[in-house]
């Protein structure tokens, strides 16, 4: 992985968990700092960085079962015992048209 690309906390920042996803399209690595970094496992370009410094370092990283009729979830389990749960919001809005849809008065 390259130094120096776009992200959030420190680009030395240590190897804490490293995690494939469930379609093993994508790598995500959590930093001992608080950096979230997801590479594509097919040419190990970087295409997303979060930055949870404020929560310390993190310490697990997990995916919800493969389902394809439901929306995959990363969480992310922090030092600081917190958890954030990350979906790709487009897919977000799609289940709430979804739900929408199914009210009686929609």
């Amino acid at each position: 992985m390259e130094q120096g690309e776009e992200g959030g906390g420190d680009d030395t920042d240590e190897v804490n968990v490293m995690e494939f996803g469930n379609d093993g399209k994508f790598v995500v690595i959590g930093g001992a700092g608080g950096s979230l970094k997801i590479y594509s496992s097919h040419n190990l370009k970087m295409v997303r960085s979060l930055d949870f410094r404020l929560f310390g370092g993190i310490s697990s990283i997990g995916f919800s079962p493969e389902d394809h009729s439901v929306d995959q979830y990363l969480f992310v389990g922090h030092r600081n015992g917190a958890v954030s749960v990350i979906a790709d919001p487009k897919h977000r809005l799609l289940m709430l048209d979804s739900a929408l849809e199914s009210l009686p008065w929609f």
